[in-house]
């Protein structure tokens, strides 16, 4: 596995206006060969509550501190457990499906931009990522890499901007899947559920992962009318899919 933030010896994204392709919200659960799935959850459990299922289920935090504190909470789940997981804290049904397949061109991985506020400026979010399969040396993996972006219309900023500090790339195994949400922002020690007795701190404001997790519109970027109570949103699961031929781990080299 591997987590990193946005580096230089890594691809950068370029993206220059309107270059951010927003997928129409429509079902598909076609799989054709090996790649990416993903399925997106209207959360109605409170954040709390979010984090309790997942340690039931044994999810892994896997964001770094900065991730954390802008909101972005990454789990590692096993695959099997989606299902219960999302039974749980939603109402069990994706209201988007989709087969990103290995999409070297950088896509929403949400089906649509969420409104992003930040002080004076207001705008729209969204995810652009691509994924490919590969082997390596115990197996086939999925690798992941994704950085938001950020946009606007306003007279004297236009286009889209990367917010590079929040870009990561993660490798998937057979039977191990992501989970993410938006996080209040709290410290890594608060985002593991501690003791009832202890009072854990309110955030103040919304961090960028839950505004960007708001995505659920369909009309467009910045026009997001459904927002949960909970104030969580959605869940963004990507589960990787691998061929027969390609889930055992190779042969060993002759010796």
């Amino acid at each position: 596995m591997l987590l990193v933030q946005w580096s230089c010896s890594q691809p950068k994204v370029d993206l220059q206006p309107a270059s951010v392709e927003i997928p129409e919200l429509v079902q598909s659960r076609t799989i054709i060969g090996d790649g990416l799935e993903l399925r997106c959850f209207r959360i109605t459990a409170s954040l709390d509550e979010l984090h309790r299922v997942i340690l039931g289920i044994g999810g892994e935090l896997i964001s770094d501190e900065e991730l954390v504190l802008a909101g972005f909470e990454f789990y590692e789940v096993p695959a099997g457990r989606v299902d219960d997981f999302t039974s749980v804290v939603s109402d069990g049904r994706a209201w988007n499906t989709r087969w990103l397949g290995q999409q070297f061109d950088w896509t929403n991985l949400l089906p649509n931009a969420a409104p992003y506020v930040d002080g004076d400026f207001s705008g729209w979010l969204a995810l652009p990522g691509r994924s490919w399969s590969t082997m390596m040396e115990d197996g086939p993996v999925v690798v992941l890499e994704a950085v938001p972006v950020v946009g606007t219309q306003q007279i004297g900023w236009g286009g889209e901007r990367p917010m590079d500090q929040f870009g990561f790339e993660y490798v998937l195994r057979p039977g191990r899947a992501l989970v993410l949400f938006g996080g209040s922002g709290l410290s890594l020690e608060h985002e593991i559920v501690v003791a009832d007795q202890e009072e854990v701190p309110a955030a103040a404001g919304q961090t960028v992962g839950q505004q960007l997790m708001m995505a659920r519109s369909q009309n467009g970027p910045g026009r997001s009318e459904i927002k949960p109570e909970t104030g969580v949103g959605s869940a963004l699961i990507l589960l990787p899919q691998f061929t027969s031929g390609r889930r055992m781990p190779p042969p060993s080299s002759p010796r």
